[in-house]
């Protein structure tokens, strides 16, 4: 039966971890994030941008049309109170 638990088991693992040696970089890579990050400019997929569009129409359109249909429920109920008869009997 293995009577280890979970703090000996990561202790562990962090002494594996630590038998690693330190490695380095290639030389080469510092040099090209920094040019990809001097140009300053990112691009965006025409396909993103036109998708993007797309999203934010449906959700305006949707917005617009839940306001429009829940003010309509509204001046329905507020019709409906106001024909209502007024019924002052407690039992018929």
């Amino acid at each position: 039966m293995n009577n280890s638990t979970s703090k000996d088991m990561m202790e562990r693992e962090f002494d594996i971890l630590q038998s690693l040696g330190r490695l380095e970089p290639p030389a080469h890579l510092y040099d090209s994030i920094l040019s990809q990050t001097s140009a300053g400019v990112l691009t965006v997929s025409k396909k993103w941008l036109a998708a993007a569009a797309v999203i934010m129409a449906f959700v305006v359109c949707a917005e617009f049309i839940i306001i429009v249909k829940s003010n309509q429920s509204e001046n329905i109920q507020n019709i409906e109170t106001l024909i209502q008869e007024e019924n002052h009997q407690l039992y018929e």
